[in-house]
């Protein structure tokens, strides 16, 4: 078999090799066993009705059923078949979990039935393309990584039901059928070549709703182009697109991608108009370049790398954020929400930059956010020094010119505004919650740069004597804890006092009622 690139969050089980459950459902667990008679025999997930499809009639009873081993995967071998042959047109085929049944002929038979974490592989080459004739449904799973793995092959069948599995292809695949669902976390994977899809139900209008496609050096046809997605993931890596019948790209008059929904794109994609985001979209190495005006209304916008997006406008609004760790901006950029520029690498914006007075620009110590126009400030600064070294200075923000300024900075540090440029520079502080207390009730005092590492001790008015509480700094010498207002406290103002074990010390008041 050809070896497949995918994404990590997605890797490609190998065929016929024991899989840890991890990979499948989550952390834990033990390593899945090879299916074998026992588990093929049994009312196993493949066999059992609640295993079927949600979409369309209920499933049909296996009349053969997989009772092979790993280390042997073949579909032609009849001893790994329940009736001791190879299926045929009339035979309903379940296959249980733990195995991937590999074809090197074309199939035909009445209906496919994929478990949990079952497989079929149908493996053709650019000169031998198969073909897997299913008269009615193939159903794969959900709730696992039930799967198929298309390799210069065709699958048509009346029905295609992707409740929940993957299907990996690579090559000249087709999946041919009048009727294709994709339910959540169903997906397709291309690797190399191109994939078509016959028919979509689920994108009408327009609107791609509750599927998923991602790219990797392929093409994917759909069968019309993308306005909107809705509950819908879209990944489009270097070399790749997402075209329609007329070898258009798919992609070009999207213009929302709702919040359950994500973009990532590699491609160099190029919108007609402007475009919404309210779930996550992920740039790396290409341009998306958005005719209009670019808005990450919630969700997060992330940028790494040479990673740039083009607009006339890119708009962080209240509930959204901006992760970038390098790439650009070509345009200018307002920050309504919260904006990140980290990763040792600076992140340009070509135009201007605009803060609100409700927003927040975490950066320095891995950023800076270079501004070759006007930065017009408010709100607030933060940073954060992994190992924090009391008055290190970085660079949280370059700009050209500068108009207003930030009124607050994070917890840890201070700000110190220069002709082109505001650094952030580190100070041990503390802050507390509530500010106004009773004896006998609980604060939590929370710090940051202090010595990753150290204790921290925590005082009431001066130091020494029995401290109230005490915790140990972590990353960026952060640190949370809940102390007890004596009962002996007078009403008042008073100072809770942190103090580091090499000597850091930072103080704040609180008011006892």
């Amino acid at each position: 078999m050809r070896k497949r690139v995918v994404p990590v969050d997605r890797l490609r089980l190998v065929l016929g090799l024991v899989v840890p459950s991890l990979l499948a459902v989550g952390a834990g667990g033990s390593a899945l066993a090879a299916s074998g008679p026992g588990a093929a025999s049994g009312p196993s997930a493949a066999s059992s009705p609640a295993a079927g499809a949600a979409h369309g009639p209920a499933a049909t009873a296996c009349t053969v059923t997989w009772v092979g081993h790993a280390s042997q995967p073949l579909w032609t071998i009849g001893q790994n078949w329940s009736t001791g042959t190879v299926p045929g047109p009339t035979s309903n085929v379940c296959i249980g979990t733990g195995v991937d049944v590999i074809t090197g002929v074309s199939v035909t038979i009445h209906s496919l039935r994929l478990g949990v974490n079952a497989g079929f592989a149908l493996e053709g080459t650019a000169a031998k393309p198969l073909t897997a004739t299913v008269a009615t449904s193939v159903d794969l799973t959900p709730g696992g990584v039930s799967r198929i793995d298309l390799t210069d092959a065709t699958i048509s069948a009346a029905q295609i039901s992707d409740q929940g599995g993957t299907i990996f292809t690579d090559g000249t695949v087709r999946l041919d059928s009048p009727d294709i669902t994709f339910g959540q976390g169903g997906n397709v994977q291309a690797a190399n070549g191109t994939t078509t899809l016959t028919s979509l139900p689920q994108l009408s209008g327009g609107t791609l709703t509750g599927a998923s496609f991602s790219t990797s050096g392929a093409v994917v046809v759909l069968p019309g182009d993308i306005t909107r997605l809705v509950s819908a993931n879209i990944g489009v890596g270097t070399n790749s697109a997402i075209r329609d019948p007329a070898g258009r790209n798919a992609l070009t008059g999207l213009t929302s991608v709702d919040s359950q929904s994500s973009l990532s794109d590699d491609s160099a994609l190029a919108l007609t108009g402007s475009l919404v985001a309210s779930g996550n979209v992920a740039l790396r190495g290409q341009t998306l370049s958005v005719a209009g005006t670019f808005t990450q209304a919630q969700g997060t916008l992330s940028l790494s790398g040479s990673g740039r997006l083009s607009a006339s406008q890119v708009l962080i609004a209240q509930k959204a954020s901006l992760q970038a760790s390098g790439g650009t901006i070509a345009g200018s950029l307002v920050n309504d929400g919260s904006a990140q520029a980290f990763g040792g690498f600076a992140t340009q914006v070509t135009g201007n930059y605009q803060q609100a007075p409700g927003a927040n620009l975490e950066s320095g110590f891995g950023g800076p956010l270079a501004v070759a126009g006007t930065a017009t400030l408010a709100g607030s600064v933060s940073s954060i020094e992994g190992e924090p070294v009391t008055g290190d200075i970085s660079p949280a923000i370059t700009f050209g010119s500068l108009a207003g300024g930030f009124t607050s900075s994070g917890l840890g540090f201070t700000f110190v505004t220069k002709p082109h440029e505001i650094d952030v520079v580190t100070q041990p502080q503390i802050a507390a919650s509530p500010v106004t207390v009773a004896p006998r009730q609980a604060v939590t005092v929370s710090g940051a740069s202090f010595q990753l590492g150290d204790s921290v001790q925590v005082f009431l008015d001066h130091v020494g004597g029995t401290p109230l509480g005490g915790t140990e700094a972590g990353y960026g010498g952060r640190f949370s804890v809940q102390v007890t207002i004596p009962a002996s406290a007078q009403a008042g103002t008073h100072h809770l006092i942190a103090v580091g074990s090499d000597g850091s010390q930072a103080e704040t008041t609180i008011t006892v009622s």
